[in-house]
Order: structure tokens, then C-alpha cells, then sequence
């Protein structure tokens, strides 16, 4: 039984590959200080310069993250990991 992604696996992962990005949803309200929510998953926005797209998926491929199915309310482009 999966417990969920490795987190932190993935916050070290878009660091060590120089990634910028904000963190958003869950994760974001977490370190924010908000108490009350259980993280699933990893939500980032990137930034969209095309060298940080490729460091981007050059880390989520070290990390083996499987991308989530886009959602028709997400704009084309916005990455969920």
C-alpha cells in the first residue's frame, strides 16, 4: 500500500536541479502554518523560462513523478506533480 509521494524527496529534487518554482495548494498552506490539512500531493508553479522547464523535467525524471491528469480547469501549461 502507497503512503503517498516522498515529499520532501521531491522539494530536494527541484532544488538540487536549481528549479524555480513557488509551492503551492497543501504543501504551500503547511508552510504557511496552516494545521488542519494532510498533503497528497506536491502542487508548484513554475517559473515557464524555457531553461527552468528543462531543469524541471530533467528532476521530475530523476524522481519518477507520474503527472496527474490535467484537469480542464487548469490552464494548459500549469504543472501538478
Amino acid at each position: 500500500m502507497s503512503t503517498g509521494p516522498d515529499l520532501a524527496g521531491l522539494l530536494e529534487a527541484l532544488d538540487r536541479h536549481r528549479v524555480d518554482h513557488v509551492v503551492t495548494g497543501s504543501v504551500g498552506a503547511l508552510a504557511h502554518g496552516a494545521s488542519d490539512v494532510v498533503p497528497g500531493d506536491l502542487d508548484i508553479v513554475p517559473s515557464i523560462e524555457a531553461t527552468n522547464l528543462t531543469r524541471l523535467a530533467s528532476a521530475l525524471w530523476g524522481a519518477l513523478a507520474a503527472p496527474c491528469q490535467r484537469d480542464a480547469s487548469v490552464p494548459a501549461g500549469a504543472a501538478s506533480v
